[in-house]
């Protein structure tokens, strides 16, 4: 399925300057990463059933690359390649056979858009623990987001250890056809292993080694993609007839 600490203090201050001091880590937080000009990031996936619940519905491991304005993220059967080089973004479902091919976009190794996020925002708390800060992103209740929350865990060198998120529809967490068993999804992402430098020595992020474009601009799967269906959702792309 693909489709987070006990609290010794909580600052308590005015709204405005609550709001603005938030914001002023969150900045902290996408600087250290988007600074980096070439990371690989490993990091684990727990789903739960229930915003309160602390029991595991299904776990996943993943792993983010990135050179430049370039990057690749596997999460279980699942690639993402993201070339702002060639301008194409490839989703590659290995399970389902399918390529879905997209203008490029900006991704990040924080798991959602902190800038459109923090304009949907109505309140914006800050709490720790022992060792770490936690910033809560509480969202306006008629947002096009799809959470009512988000929770980021950072360090006090502003890297984030884990981030968890409040999902705002429920989910049929049933395993069977023949019941429905619907509950508001918690995700919660642990940031774990970091490393600065990294080299793309096997050809992750280069297109040409998952699909091929002709000269009539198509794109077909090549190697162990060869015969996948190609779904293009790509703009402004003109085919040669």
């Amino acid at each position: 399925m693909k489709k987070f600490i006990s609290i010794l203090f909580i600052i308590v201050i005015s709204s405005t300057v609550f709001a603005d001091s938030g914001k002023s880590v969150l900045k902290k937080i996408r600087a250290n990463y988007e600074n980096i000009e070439s990371l690989e990031l490993f990091m684990h996936y727990e789903l739960y059933k229930g915003h309160k619940s602390n029991t595991i519905v299904t776990e996943y491991n993943a792993v983010y690359n990135r050179i430049g304005k370039d990057s690749y993220r596997k999460i279980q059967d699942a690639e993402v390649i993201n070339s702002n080089t060639e301008g194409l973004n490839l989703t590659i479902n290995h399970n389902q056979r399918a390529i879905l091919v997209g203008n490029s976009t900006n991704y990040s190794a924080i798991d959602f858009d902190v800038k459109s996020t923090l304009k949907h925002c109505k309140d914006i708390q800050i709490r720790s623990n022992n060792k770490n800060t936690i910033i809560t992103l509480v969202l306006k209740d008629k947002t096009d987001i799809p959470y009512v929350k988000v929770e980021f865990e950072i360090n006090k060198k502003y890297y984030v250890q884990n981030i968890i998120f409040y999902y705002s529809t429920q989910l049929n967490f049933s395993e069977t056809y023949f019941k429905q068993d619907f509950d508001f999804p918690k995700l919660k992402i642990t940031y774990n292993a970091l490393k600065k430098k990294w080299k793309d020595k096997t050809g992750l992020l280069s297109v040409e080694n998952y699909v091929k474009i002709n000269d009539d601009n198509k794109i077909v799967g090549i190697g162990k993609q060869k015969n996948y269906e190609i779904i293009d959702l790509r703009k402004n792309i003109n085919y040669d007839e």
